[in-house]
């Protein structure tokens, strides 16, 4: 997208440019495997925006994030916590799936990272909550120890960030669901307070 790129337009239009430039990417090996490429839903003036790793077999078959059973998990713990899915914006680190649902490798993070930043800058949320270690780390550009980092506030790019353990970690794991479900209840309390103080 050049400079003098329709990138200048609505945000609508603006978005809608960069789908397709994501749709037929090719910039990392993952455009060679990939059914769909993924680029996120949700609103666009969204103040609470989540990132996830990568693309699952549900995903990848029918183009959107987070459609599967950690999808489904999300949804359910975010809606107990009163925030619906139509006011949030959620994508991933990379937007097609790796094979296998291996983890994506540091030249496919690298490739596809400029998109979600992109994606964060039109958006412009209040606050960006990253799900999972790989998500922290490729945001953060750092090694994050989940463990110890996730449910704490910190700074990204001047904005509100939260580390929230996967849902597919809180899938496999019972004592993992708990900490999820405290880690969204800790992110659902700040968002509500920065949409009251919004008015």
């Amino acid at each position: 997208m050049t400079a003098d790129s329709p990138v200048q337009e609505a945000p609508q239009n603006r978005f809608e440019i960069m789908r397709e430039h994501v749709r037929v990417c090719q910039r990392c090996p993952l455009s060679c495997t990939r059914t769909n490429a993924v680029f996120g839903a949700g609103n666009l003036n969204a103040r609470l925006l989540f990132v996830g790793e990568a693309p699952g077999a549900q995903e990848d078959l029918v183009g959107l994030p987070f459609v599967g059973r950690s999808g489904q998990l999300l949804t359910k713990v975010l809606e107990a916590r009163g925030i619906s899915r139509e006011e949030i914006f959620i994508s991933n680190i990379v937007k097609c799936r790796p094979p296998e649902n291996r983890d994506p490798k540091p030249a496919e993070v690298q490739a596809c990272t400029p998109y979600l930043f992109s994606q964060i800058d039109m958006i412009n949320p209040s606050i960006v909550c990253a799900l999972g270690r790989h998500a922290a780390a490729a945001l953060l550009e750092r090694k994050v120890l989940i463990t110890q980092e996730h449910g704490k506030w910190m700074n990204y790019r001047g904005r509100t960030f939260m580390i929230a353990l996967h849902p597919s970690a809180a899938l496999r794991m019972p004592k993992f669901k708990e900490l999820f479900e405290y880690d969204i209840a800790i992110l659902a309390s700040k968002y509500h307070e920065m949409q009251s103080q919004a008015g």
